[in-house]
């Protein structure tokens, strides 16, 4: 009976330690499954979304698979959305020869939404955030009346600017360089990613990631098998990175992509990628005409989210040459003030810097340069190309493009500087604030970098 006894309470302890371990083991296994983080996306044609999985395994293999063409999926798992329509991706995961199906997305593609093609007058907000520092004298013309003492004010005759001379070096651009030649198209994607680089107005210390986007423009037969240099163009106040390449807000019909292409077709670049990010850092990632102090603050913090987050995302997603010498920065209006600021800080990630019609305040101190921050170190000096082009009738942005040029000039650092009334063929421009005169610039800028 005694051993019975012992053989049962044995037998028992092993069938509880059994359960027990079965018990440890069994959440661990089940939690340890691969799952989807979302099974239902929505995006607009062009737009990428990367597949989110969920406890994947370290040693698995997953593959994904959409039903139909309306959508394309990549090897690492990123949709793009190709035509309006539904599609569903299979997901699968492969580990030591077995393979399991993780799960389906639903995948609706919407159409593009026609941008507005409405164009405010020019007379608008300028986009002047903080007083534009003490400057040499503009080549504007005065339009101001002298002031009397008379009570009233004598009306003031409407002064026509003259233009500023073109010059030759600038102005020799060859004609239809702005032309929609659909033989040097390449693609313009949407690319999606997420960033914490972002100014939130409820002033948490810890910012949930949100999602945020880059307009890319590819070249022609853009391939894997080959390494292309990188140019990131921001955009202006209230604008949009689809406001570069489509109908913007404060442009005519911006298309810069084809001035890309073309000064690629031309051989006055090497084929490369431009980038278009998303410039104003709140939540929301756009602002109107707004031209306060904390407007402004949600554009200066794009250096973070560049610097940061799209550039290591933009190269792990593409076929990117890296180093300073492969990779240029350049903006329009706010953008331009943004790029002034993010080259001079930046010289170790930019090797052409391109500022057109800049808005003021990147020369105001704060967050933003001192006159003490101009200054590149001696690596950087002579192998930085920086140009500043004015429109000669930009009265948005007046002489503050010629007090940037006049500054980094007393500061000993080289600078291009040239006006002009943009246009195609070159001079036949309106010379505003207008894609006319940064088109003329971006030309001119991509036939310098890179070399």
């Amino acid at each position: 009976m005694n051993i019975l006894k012992k053989q049962t309470i044995s037998i028992g302890l092993c069938f509880a330690l059994a359960v027990s371990t079965l018990s440890a083991f069994t959440p661990a296994t089940a939690a340890a499954k691969a799952k989807l983080v979302k099974k239902k996306l929505t995006l607009t044609v062009g737009q990428k979304k990367k597949i989110s999985i969920k406890s994947k395994k370290k040693k698995a293999k997953y593959s994904f698979k959409a039903s139909n063409k309306k959508a394309s999926v990549s090897k690492s798992g990123v949709i793009t959305a190709k035509k309006a329509g539904k599609v569903k991706i299979t997901v699968k995961e492969k580990l030591k020869k077995k393979t399991r199906k993780v799960g389906t997305i639903t995948v609706t593609i919407k159409k593009k939404i026609a941008q507005n093609t409405t164009v405010p007058a020019l007379n608008t907000p300028t986009p002047v955030v903080t007083a534009t520092p003490a400057a040499s004298p503009s080549n504007e013309p005065t339009t101001e009346p002298t002031a009397t003492a008379t009570a009233t004010a004598t009306p003031t005759p409407k002064v026509t600017p003259t233009p500023f001379p073109e010059d030759p070096e600038f102005s020799n651009i060859p004609k239809g360089y702005t032309a929609k030649n659909q033989a040097n198209k390449g693609e313009v994607e949407r690319f999606e990613y997420e960033s914490t680089e972002y100014i939130s107005d409820d002033e948490s210390t810890k910012k949930t990631p949100i999602d945020r986007y880059a307009m890319v423009v590819l070249p022609k037969d853009y391939s894997k098998a080959k390494k292309y240099p990188v140019v990131y163009m921001l955009h202006g106040l209230s604008d949009t990175p689809e406001s570069m390449v489509g109908n913007g807000i404060l442009n005519d019909g911006a298309g810069t992509q084809y001035v890309v292409w073309n000064a690629i077709a031309n051989g006055d670049v090497k084929e490369c990628i431009v980038v278009y990010p998303c410039v104003c850092c709140n939540e929301e990632g756009k602002s109107n005409f707004n031209t306060d102090a904390k407007t402004a603050s949600y554009y200066d913090y794009i250096i973070n989210d560049l610097t940061k987050v799209l550039m290591p995302a933009i190269n792990k997603e593409y076929s990117t040459l890296t180093g300073r010498e492969n990779t240029a920065v350049c903006g329009f209006s706010m953008g331009g003030r943004e790029t002034l600021n993010i080259g001079i800080r930046r010289p170790d990630l930019f090797s052409g810097i391109g500022l057109f019609n800049p808005a003021p305040g990147a020369l105001d101190g704060g967050d933003m340069l001192t006159k003490a921050d101009l200054k590149l170190a001696d690596e950087y000096i002579n192998s930085t190309y920086i140009q500043i082009t004015k429109g000669a009738t930009d009265t948005v942005v007046g002489s503050n493009p010629t007090n940037y040029y006049n500054a980094l000039k007393a500061a000993g650092i080289p600078c291009s500087y040239y006006e002009t009334m943009g246009g195609d063929p070159a001079g036949k421009g309106n010379g505003g604030h207008w894609a006319t005169v940064y088109h003329h610039g971006l030309y001119n800028f991509l036939k310098r970098i890179f070399k």
